[in-house]
């Protein structure tokens, strides 16, 4: 009878989202529907009442770019990303050792490290389907993205949209105070606020005028939201940003 080890790995968070939520409140309608999916003819559907309503969601969204690519091998008190086996096999590949955040760690190229992410941009800028498109057929796309490479996990900008009078704004002043207390903290190159027309009314034209100053001095760059990721996207797979991957939280 021969013993086999168990070992379990567990990969640290690279892509962390927060819950959409409705920036301001919305009072549901009641509606009927019918379900008859894989009836037999003739049979009667059943009848149901479901709830509908329209939001502007909104929700938190951080890319740890230090840990793209790179796979803890040793810690203290927590799990492995890999197997030394696969970690070996990573190094014939390529990959490096190195220390993440006082962890032993395999790094792969900086290549497939840019890959990596211009993948996971053109995605966003390319979100497409959901279910019952009959029903719910529309962009998945963002509306709006507002993207800052940021040296440590804090985000200054969850409060740039807010509510004010039961309707979704976009807050100049809060941005710009937001940009000035965390100038510190902020990396090299523009902030991005990718913006498709028509989102929010003629509230698009009129940020790009309040805060033209920025734009002026390139502070911050207003485009449509799939310009700008794509964009992005060229850049990193241009080895634009390899500065970002270093590591300043250690």
């Amino acid at each position: 009878m021969v013993a086999v080890k168990k070992e379990s790995y567990q990969r640290d968070t690279v892509l962390a989202t927060g819950t959409l939520v409705s920036v301001v409140p919305q009072r549901p309608t009641l509606d009927f529907g019918t379900m008859s999916r894989d009836f037999p003819a003739g049979e009667h559907p059943v009848i149901h009442s479901h709830e509908l309503y329209s939001a502007t969601l909104a929700g938190d969204l951080l890319l740890d770019l230090p840990r793209v690519g790179v796979f803890e091998t040793d810690g203290n008190g927590l799990r492995v990303a890999i197997s030394q086996d696969v970690a070996e096999e990573a190094k014939t590949s390529g990959a490096e050792e190195t220390t993440l955040r006082g962890t032993a760690a395999v790094r792969l190229p900086v290549g497939e490290r840019r890959r990596r992410i211009a993948t996971l941009l053109r995605t966003l800028a390319a979100v497409r389907g959901g279910a019952k498109k009959a029903q719910h057929y529309g962009d998945r796309t963002p509306s709006l993205v507002l993207l800052a490479p940021l040296k440590g996990g804090v985000n200054p900008l969850t409060r740039v949209v807010g509510g004010r009078d039961g309707k979704t704004v976009f807050l100049p002043d809060v941005l710009r105070e937001e940009l000035a207390a965390w100038s510190d903290e902020l990396e090299d190159g523009p902030v991005l606020l990718g913006w498709a027309p028509g989102f929010l009314g003629d509230q698009r034209e009129q940020i790009r005028r309040e805060l033209k100053d920025l734009i002026d001095e390139n502070r911050l760059v207003l485009d449509h939201p799939r310009v700008l990721l794509k964009r992005l996207a060229g850049e990193f797979e241009r080895g634009e940003h390899d500065t970002w991957f270093e590591d300043s939280a250690a």
